[in-house]
């Protein structure tokens, strides 16, 4: 039957799984708690209004153009013409833009 060196085995046995389902259920506890946690930290931040400090300087924004591409060497007249076109019209907005950002230099600070 049951001798005394089986019985502590299970006596062991048993006290180290109660201790594990414990432990076990202890910790599941501590996660629900820490993702409730969380989750309302997340609530909480997307409630809360963003605001974006004043950069140190205006954008130069005629650094955002993008110059018109040079056509081939075997282009034809038209689309040189065009090419010529284009790139006046970048010169005039990149000039404006310029201008506007040196504007907003000075009254900037």
């Amino acid at each position: 039957m049951l001798n005394l060196k089986n019985a502590r085995i299970l006596f062991v046995a048993g006290l180290l799984l109660m201790t594990l389902s414990l432990f076990f259920e202890n910790l599941s506890v501590a996660r629900y708690f820490s993702v409730t946690g969380q989750l309302s930290e997340l609530d909480q931040e997307r409630k809360l209004e963003f605001a974006v400090d004043q950069p140190d300087r205006p954008v130069n924004e005629a650094l955002l153009l993008k110059r018109p591409d040079r056509p081939g060497y075997n282009a034809s007249e038209s689309d040189k013409l065009a090419y010529e076109v284009e790139l006046a019209d970048y010169e005039k907005e990149r000039d404006s833009l310029l201008a506007n950002y040196k504007e907003q230099m000075t009254d900037y600070t």
